[in-house]
């Protein structure tokens, strides 16, 4: 029931995409939404980073219906999780419904969006044109890449797909 499945280099950590109900304990099996699951091996607990409904918040009603997320992927030091979604709030300055690349610090339980534009605008092509794929982290969680044909650079790039990095320090 889980899918893109990444491990801390300790082995503590695990964070998995699913849309298994068992993993959110929420009584419903999702079929087209999945969401973003942080496994704890020490404890044995799970911890629901991204509900399937895209709502941070897993003792609310299902409403966002925006997708939950996708391609999670944890940083090697444990610390945060890297992923995609839709929602329009599950990073700071999101107004629409593109696909953002979306970092939670394990520690505060914070989403910060580094999909971002070099000029800090959102994106606004449309969700279908903003596909993000395959989002990583640097082993300390500072750096985020994932791959976009958005022109996140500003200088006029021609539409296609291709890696962009950013620097969560910067």
């Amino acid at each position: 029931t889980g899918s893109t499945p990444s491990i801390s280099a300790d082995g503590r950590w695990i964070c998995y995409t699913s849309r298994s109900e068992e993993a959110f304990g929420i009584g419903v099996f999702y079929t087209n939404d999945a969401g973003i699951v942080l496994h704890d091996s020490l404890t044995g607990t799970n911890t629901t980073v991204l509900s399937p409904d895209g709502n941070p918040d897993t003792e609310a009603e299902p409403s966002y219906g925006y997708g939950g997320g996708y391609y999670g992927s944890m940083s090697g030091d444990g610390s945060a999780v890297i992923f995609t979604t839709r929602v329009p709030d599950a990073g700071n300055g999101d107004a629409g419904d593109d696909n953002d690349a979306v970092v939670w610090t394990r520690a505060t339980g914070a989403f910060e969006r580094v999909s971002v534009p070099t000029s800090g605008a959102d994106v606004t092509h449309g969700w279908q044109d903003s596909t993000l794929l395959t989002p990583r982290l640097s082993h300390d969680a500072r750096f985020a890449v994932f791959a976009s044909p958005q022109d996140l650079s500003g200088t006029g790039l021609p539409y296609g797909m291709r890696a962009w990095i950013r620097d969560r320090e910067a």
